[in-house]
């Protein structure tokens, strides 16, 4: 209360609840006008209003979203394993003929055609690669693959499972009588089950369910170092319910609170492909657009100098199948660019189908704010390529890093830099090129530019290296490269 008027307190209350109270209601949709209110002087009906679009005032921002949707909704438990199967039809029903289920490169023959007007293969990259994609797509898995996973139900709840573990029985061992399922050194995660004998010795010892150490943020993550259900989830082979439903029973099976808390990220997740599943339907077509959809947040900030309303200018894309930018796309494409780790990204997932979600920013990355080209043939490629594609999210995220979605950052990676941070040993890159594996001739996986200087060792980057550093860095080199010396 003020101490001269005991009333004014109580009114200042009382006008900043009404302001409250409309601000909330100017929130909801307008009721539907009655009927009284549709009929004109002449007693004709006026038109009603324009249903709103479905997801009608739901926040654009990612961040915005998640934190709405875990104030307003709730996660549905599963629906209940089936005990028994439905009666069969009754007899004489005509039987579905099901036919041959057809195989990878039956489904593609008409793509992997050229077009007999252009003469121009898939995607205007050259055959041979369309072909050693289906090629590899169809053969076995190779030593390096992170995604050595086969499709199905069977396969997903086995993977689930693997993935949490035994929480329970990890928390009760303490954190001396479990080892980390961290990718090792030569980017491979754990392979072996949750339940094993501890190296130490210690007989029937747990180790730590891959999820709580789980290292995403690295370059090449291994088996156990990602979730690995993307795929799984966009083929149904698993519901987004049932992976929350089994997070939440492995945190409540923890007594350990840090332990619990390192499970979460594994439900958290879900809600970025909820939010970009709910942004892709709410955008119908202009999910593919080109133009920026800036018009959905009125102000956007430029990560690197924290400005709003800053940010790079509005892109001017380039056509990839023009002349002027074939050799551009088709090196970022086949993984030619001279930046290691974009290229090792580009080739890993050419073979084995999967790359790790820090290679694939910085990919994108590359092609949309270095190169400039057009981000949705990128996008078409990893639909293309990846086993785990889902339309929204695959669409989503690279919108999300090119700049034309609804997100208010502008992010703009430097690919050298990201390398050494997420990849410090070079280990990933020297995995997928050869030409980096001598560490005696080059010690800097990531800069191989002063060592490997003729053509036939090391293609010549498509964009300056040093923009591919941060400031610091970029800094740095310029005080110690060779021509100052």
């Amino acid at each position: 209360a003020h101490p001269r008027d005991p009333k004014r307190g109580s009114r200042a209350r009382k006008k900043t609840e009404r302001a409250r109270r409309k601000w909330r209601g100017s929130q909801r949709p307008s009721p539907p006008p009655s009927q009284q209110q549709q009929r004109t002087r002449t007693g004709a009906a006026r038109p009603s209003r324009a249903t709103p679009p479905p997801y009608a005032g739901q926040p654009r921002v990612m961040g915005e979203w998640r934190r709405a949707a875990r104030a307003s909704a709730t996660v549905r438990a599963p629906v209940p394993v089936p005990t028994s199967l439905p009666p069969p039809p009754p007899p004489g029903t005509p039987a579905a003929e099901c036919g041959d289920i057809p195989e990878l490169r039956e489904l593609l023959s008409p793509m992997l055609l050229q077009h007999p007007a252009a003469r121009r293969p898939l995607f205007g990259l050259p055959p041979e690669f369309i072909e050693s994609a289906v090629a590899a797509a169809e053969a076995p898995h190779v030593a390096l693959s992170a995604h050595p996973l086969c499709g199905g139900e069977s396969a997903a709840l086995a993977r689930l499972e693997h993935f949490l573990g035994d929480a329970a029985a990890a928390d009760s061992t303490g954190d001396d009588d479990y080892t980390s399922s961290r990718p090792n050194a030569e980017g491979v995660g754990n392979h072996g089950n949750a339940r094993a004998a501890d190296d130490g010795g210690v007989a029937g010892a747990v180790l730590e369910p891959p999820a709580a150490s789980a290292d995403r943020g690295a370059a090449g993550v291994g088996v156990d170092g990602s979730a690995k259900l993307g795929a799984y989830l966009a083929t149904g082979c698993v519901s987004p319910r049932q992976v929350h439903a089994r997070v939440q029973t492995a945190m409540r099976a923890c007594s350990d609170e840090a332990l619990a808390n390192r499970l979460r990220w594994v439900g958290s997740h879900l809600e970025i492909r909820d939010f970009f599943a709910a942004q892709a339907m709410s955008l119908g077509a202009r999910l593919y657009s080109l133009a920026p959809l800036k018009a959905l947040t009125p102000e956007r900030v430029n990560v690197t100098t924290g400005q709003v309303g800053g940010g790079d200018p509005e892109p001017s894309w380039l056509d990839p199948s023009t002349a002027a930018n074939t050799h551009a796309w088709t090196a970022w494409a086949r993984g030619c660019t001279g930046l290691p780790l974009v290229d090792a990204a580009m080739r890993e997932l050419a073979a084995t189908g999967y790359c790790s979600n820090r290679v694939r920013q910085n990919a994108a990355s590359v092609l949309a704010k270095d190169l400039r080209l057009d981000w949705r043939a990128g996008a078409e490629l990893f639909e293309f390529l990846l086993v785990d594609s889902d339309v929204a999210s695959n669409w989503g995220n690279w919108s999300y890093f090119a700049g034309t979605g609804a997100d208010p950052k502008e992010r703009h990676f430097r690919t050298v830099s990201q390398g050494r941070r997420y990849d410090p040993r070079g280990t990933y890159v020297r995995a997928w090129l050869s030409q980096l594996r001598d560490e005696a001739r080059v010690p800097d996986a990531h800069w191989p530019f002063d060592t490997l200087v003729s053509p036939d060792e090391w293609p010549e980057p498509i964009v300056d290296p040093c923009t591919q550093l941060t400031w610091e860095e970029a800094a740095e080199y310029r005080k110690h490269a060779p021509e100052a010396q």
